[in-house]
């Protein structure tokens, strides 16, 4: 037992397996192993459904939050709203993304609400108070003072340096981690081995990877999708390049992932892939976006593809660096809960 909380509650969606989610029960896990009280409890619009079950190697039991000042609540970026049904215990936003949360969906409406007026919107807009954001002053769910009155964890220093230079907030950093379980089933091929190929995510590169393709015709493109995550991992273990052009809301798992398969890794510089501290990756791995970013996309592939073994050798500190993301994660949990430290975490780009 903690002399902060007695107890800590982390909101959660049941039965939805993504890199959210699985982080929130690491949440709820690493408080557990440091000897805090810490609970999951299920959003009431997933309630019904079954817990998932490759998260049953988490020491993450469920319980109905008690609103009680020495409790602690936290509640994801996609719906930090659910948090003004609790007014005694103290209220924690984790923001696992930026592009998932209601801030940034409203900047994104903004963006064209001004070209083409909805009224709707405009007078949603006009609703909005207290806290700047792209020149509107906005209301978070009804509830102007709630950015103020509850604390702000970040997932990434890109989300880190969002909240405090647009919101106006003072964050703290409690990242996530990816686990080293379930890599080894398969030897992996040395770089030089997996000839010209390259895996990408559809749902977040699939834009650019028809251009390339035909700019590419020798190289062969994997999309992953409709796979086993055995078939993932496998994909990957073979796969000499992982090529991720997406926006990277937050610190996406699966660039980390094929890192662990030994893949080398190529990302987009933007969100959380322009951040040295999110993704500490020389500039020789990372793409602008801007009007040269494909040629520049066809230049990195060939260059890598050409040299293979040195690209992997200078992606040696990448690997480190993820391996050492759970001790990393459990500090800034014992920091955050087991010891009331605030407001940590800024590093520079």
């Amino acid at each position: 037992m903690t002399d902060v909380f007695r107890k800590v509650f982390v909101i959660y969606p049941r039965g939805l397996r993504t890199g959210g989610p699985e982080a929130l029960h690491q949440l709820v896990d690493s408080l557990r192993r440091q000897g805090q009280d810490a609970y999951l409890t299920p959003r009431a619009a997933s309630a019904h459904l079954d817990r998932v079950g490759a998260y049953s190697v988490y020491d993450a039991p469920e319980a109905p939050v008690e609103d009680a000042p020495d409790c602690a609540v936290v509640s994801p970026e996609d719906e930090p709203g659910e948090l003004l049904a609790y007014r005694s215990a103290v209220r924690f936003c984790w923001w696992l993304s930026i592009d998932n949360s209601s801030p940034f969906r409203d900047s994104q409406a903004l963006r064209h609400a001004w070209s083409k007026p909805d009224p709707g919107l405009l007078l949603r807009l006009k609703m909005y108070a207290r806290v700047p954001y792209h020149g509107v002053r906005r209301r978070l769910r009804g509830e102007t003072t709630l950015l103020n009155e509850i604390h702000h964890l970040a997932q990434s220093q890109f989300a880190w340096s969002f909240l405090h230079s647009r919101l106006g907030v003072l964050p703290t950093l409690l990242t996530d981690y990816t686990p080293l379980e379930g890599f080894s089933a398969h030897a992996p091929l040395a770089p030089s081995q997996r000839g010209r190929t390259v895996t990408y995510n559809p749902y977040k590169s699939g834009f650019l990877i028809d251009r390339l393709a035909e700019r590419l015709p020798d190289v062969r493109f994997i999309p992953l999708e409709n796979l086993t995550r055995d078939e993932v991992v496998a994909t990957l273990q073979s796969s000499a390049l992982y090529l991720d052009l997406g926006h990277h809301p937050g610190k996406d798992r699966l660039p980390r992932e094929a890192a662990l398969c030994d893949a080398i890794v190529a990302v987009a510089r933007r969100g959380a892939g322009a951040f040295w501290a999110d993704v500490p990756l020389s500039g020789g791995f990372k793409v602008a976006p801007g009007p040269a970013m494909l040629e520049e996309t066809v230049e990195l592939v060939q260059r890598v593809l050409a040299d293979p073994d040195s690209a992997w050798h200078r992606q040696d500190g990448y690997r480190e660096f993820i391996r050492g993301e759970r001790e990393r994660f459990d500090a800034e949990a014992l920091d955050v809960f087991l010891r009331g430290r605030l407001g940590e975490g800024a590093v520079a780009a």
